[in-house]
């Protein structure tokens, strides 16, 4: 620890202009245990854009005590566009920030290089139109159920947000990208298969539910002789472990099927489009051996697909609803269009909603998916920034294995690009976004994803109107706005509590 600490200080050094030495290295993995220590300190989530606009800089250099690197903090956007389309070999992602996802394996979230151009070409035709629309259905249809359980939308009912959306975007998934159709109704129960202690859905539920602790717990916790803390930790290994076992019983029945597409209709999307019988098909059908994923790959890939579609949309529908409330003339517009484009649930296509998905984009804008994007520099090179008004030019000698480090979030609060309410953005203006990570490794599941959020939203909105609730309504807007949007960092942008009420709409069509 000592030789770390000695190493750290000499990277804070050697870090230029505007240096800060942080305690903790914000671009490893379990960085977000320190999103909000000290408010306003650079390397907090809740700093946001502060120690720029006080440093009169808009590139940061930092290091950390317990990393010996140099971190820059980047908030230029011309910088940061940059960076991520670099395509010289200068930058690549983070290995170290990323190392934690690979709880079965290599996958294309955390590889680099000719290992991940080899998982982006397995997983590309898997993310087809085809899946998308097949996302759209079977989120249509979880919400329904879940609104038919609610009611159908005849009373008024105040709903914890992140809980609801997380369950009813499970449910798709599980179909979607698994085939597997399990009910909303029955708390995702189903039949446990011989040789398995848990049915798949309760697996796939519980891990999950234990995504940040699997990957936040240290190793060694493991051993420590504390009761409570090795049952919990019993628990999610065997829910983890479970989970694999159906995985890999569900590649393996994938491939004996693939056979038998003769006994299917074409229309059985449920059964065609599903993400994991499209990544086993593609990966089955390509003859080159060395582009094949291997088992232990297609499993984690399987894998993260879960952790980057469930928790991402449920935690973006969340703030979505949350905005919604919050401008309800904005609100009004989308139930306007939805109505509009879709008259009956049955005419209901994905594809057609253009000022829902521009308000999906503004607050996706407002809280990105990844609040923070580090990248590393793989040889020495330079940083610089021009300046913009009162922001000071400056120029920085960026180090072999140096990271740079910048988020949707900190753009999203230059006061250069100055942050316009929800309903001047989607009048015309265009602001700096980055809500699905940016370059060449952008999300590959975005479209799938857009289909999920809007299948969900519209059929909410279709039969309700979605208010702040009662305790909050005669806040100040700025109160009422901070309670509702309070967030945290875990595998993403994460809402600390958002309750709203769901209000009946008086004509329903």
């Amino acid at each position: 620890m000592s030789f770390e600490i000695r190493l750290g200080v000499r990277a804070f050094r050697q870090a230029g202009p505007g240096s800060y030495l942080i305690a903790v290295d914000p671009s490893h993995s379990t960085g977000f245990l320190w999103a909000n220590p000290w408010p306003g300190r650079i390397g907090t989530l809740n700093a946001r854009f502060l120690p720029y606009a006080n440093a009169n800089r808009m590139i940061l250099s930092t290091a950390s005590l317990v990393t010996p690197r140099t971190i820059f903090f980047v908030a230029d956007p011309e910088v940061i566009k940059q960076v991520a389309s670099d395509r010289t070999g200068i930058y690549e992602k983070d290995p170290q920030t990323y190392q934690v996802l690979n709880v079965y394996g290599h996958n294309i979230v955390s590889s680099n290089s000719l290992l991940w151009k080899k998982q982006r070409d397995a997983a590309r035709s898997a993310f087809s139109e085809g899946h998308a629309q097949l996302m759209w259905k079977e989120s249509c249809f979880a919400v329904r159920e879940a609104i038919a359980l609610l009611g159908a939308g005849k009373t008024p009912q105040t709903i914890d947000i992140p809980v609801f959306l997380r369950k009813v975007v499970l449910t798709a998934m599980s179909a979607g990208s698994y085939g597997r159709r399990l009910s909303y109704g029955t708390d995702i129960q189903d039949v446990t298969p011989h040789g398995f202690t848990q049915p798949f859905g309760v697996s796939l539920q519980t891990a999950s539910e234990y995504m940040v602790p699997k990957w936040a717990i240290p190793r060694i916790a493991y051993k420590l002789p504390i009761p409570a803390l090795q049952k919990f930790l019993s628990h999610m290994t065997r829910s983890y472990d479970e989970l694999a076992k159906h995985f890999q019983g569900m590649i393996e029945e994938t491939r004996l099927t693939l056979d038998q597409d003769d006994n299917f209709k074409e229309s059985d999307d449920l059964y065609y489009n599903n993400l994991l019988r499209r990544l086993v098909a593609a990966n089955t059908l390509e003859k080159h051996p060395s582009k094949r994923l291997t088992d232990k790959e297609l499993l984690s890939n399987v894998y993260i697909f879960l952790l980057a579609g469930h928790e991402t949309s449920a935690h973006t529908l969340s703030f979505i609803l949350a905005h919604l409330a919050l401008y309800p003339e904005v609100q009004n517009k989308v139930y306007e269009e939805i109505i509009g484009v879709w008259p009956t649930e049955e005419d209901a296509i994905f594809g057609t909603e253009e000022y829902t998905l521009a308000v999906i984009r503004e607050s996706l804008r407002h809280f990105p998916v990844a609040p923070r994007l580090p990248k590393v520099a793989l040889r020495d090179t330079i940083l610089h920034s021009k300046g913009h008004g009162e922001f000071q030019p400056v120029t920085h000698v960026v180090p072999k294995g140096s990271v740079v480090l910048f988020g949707g979030v900190k753009t999203r609060k230059n006061s250069v690009r100055n942050g316009l309410l929800i309903r001047q953005i989607i009048a015309g203006l265009v602001m700096p976004s980055l809500p699905f990570s940016a370059g060449s490794r952008s999300c590959i599941g975005q479209r799938s994803g857009q289909a999920q959020i809007i299948g969900i939203m519209a059929n909410l909105l279709r039969f309700y109107e979605i208010v702040p609730p009662s305790d909050l309504v005669d806040l100040p807007f700025a109160q009422r706005r901070d309670a509702l949007l309070k967030c945290w960092l875990g595998s993403s942008l994460s809402p600390s509590d958002i309750k709203l009420v769901f209000s009946p709409r008086v004509k329903q069509l």
